[in-house]
């Protein structure tokens, strides 16, 4: 399963980035629920792992698609 890291949020949806600089789009109910929160104290970057969904993109980051992220969920919390 692919990893990233949440880069940035709104009120519809969050962006996540790879290692490669690769960008993946997330609409909010794609996410685990328990990411939810995190966003709204402002902790970025989350950690997280995805499927990617080839089918579906929205945009263009660094001259590739930013394909839409399925079932993102936290990689490992530490507090």
């Amino acid at each position: 399963m692919p990893q990233g890291k949440i880069i940035t949020f709104g009120k519809k949806a969050v962006t996540i980035q790879n290692d490669n600089k690769e960008q993946f789009y997330a609409p909010l109910e794609n996410l685990e629920e328990l990411i939810i929160p995190f966003l709204h104290h402002h902790y970025i970057p989350l950690y997280v792992s995805f499927d990617i969904n080839f089918n579906n993109f929205s945009g263009h980051s660094n001259n590739k698609k930013r394909y839409f992220a399925n079932n993102v969920k936290l990689v490992d919390i530490i507090i």
